[in-house]
């Protein structure tokens, strides 16, 4: 996922600085990280109480992460790309 999120974070950018690829390849290391443990659970029969309470944890993150998005765009009609990107994978 390292690689990966690498890879995104120097072809999605803001603007190609330090700071802001750090920035970018954390959100791109976030969205990855999920994936193996959304594959886990839909090869599993049973999910623990604990797994399903902290994945619907996450979607519920995610949710507030979108709304987000809304809120800011209504005050400045800007679209980030990493971020749109990044929380719809």
């Amino acid at each position: 996922m390292l690689p990966a999120a690498g890879v995104l974070a120097i072809l999605i950018h803001t603007k190609f600085a330090l700071f802001e690829l750090s920035w970018s390849f954390s959100i791109w290391l976030e969205a990855l990280a999920i994936l193996p443990q959304l594959k886990m659970l839909t090869k599993m029969q049973e999910v623990e109480n604990l797994t399903g309470n902290y994945v619907a944890a996450l979607g519920l993150y995610r949710f507030f992460y979108i709304l987000s998005w809304i809120l800011r765009y209504s005050y400045k009609p800007q679209i980030c790309w990493v971020k749109t990107l990044g929380g719809i994978l």
